[in-house]
């Protein structure tokens, strides 16, 4: 019986992990193209809306930014800048939870290249491109390194 129970949560906790990285590896690919157009930007928004009750910091922080995106395609300046506001906060709050979170320091960046200036939020750009050239020798993620190493690339901030 004990052995069964042993067996029961090993599997459970594996499948979460497994489910866990797939959803990851989704939210990263939509990521990728979200910038892309409006329909693929609402798209990322969906699927990560999905994931509110994910206790994952990473997804968290994809639903963050999310926010932060969908707030470029608003109408009204008002609301264009409260959803982005939010968006800001849940992100930061993430990367409060979890400061050594790699992938979380690459959303922020990608993000704080791409906004306006007179948004205030460009604060960390220099200090996050430092923590993602010095972490991108250490990644184990190959997806994620790939993602850090071409950003870095293509980006001149």
């Amino acid at each position: 019986m004990r052995l069964i129970l042993i067996l029961f949560f090993t599997l459970t906790f594996t499948w979460n992990m497994v489910h866990a990285q797939s959803e990851l590896s989704k939210m990263r690919s939509m990521y990728l193209i979200a910038s892309n157009s409006k329909a693929s930007c609402e798209l990322f928004k969906k699927e990560c809306d999905k994931l509110e009750s994910s206790s994952i910091t990473t997804i968290q922080g994809y639903r963050a930014c999310s926010k932060m995106m969908i707030a470029k395609y608003f109408m009204n300046p008002l609301t264009k800048l409260t959803e982005f506001k939010q968006g800001k906060l849940q992100l930061e709050r993430c990367i409060q939870k979890d400061p050594n979170n790699i992938e979380l320091i690459y959303i922020r960046y990608s993000i704080q290249t791409h906004v306006p200036s007179f948004l205030g939020y460009t604060s960390d750009l220099d200090q996050d491109k430092q923590k993602l050239k010095q972490a991108s020798t250490t990644i184990s993620d190959l997806e994620l390194k790939k993602n850090i190493l071409a950003y870095l690339a293509q980006n001149l901030h």
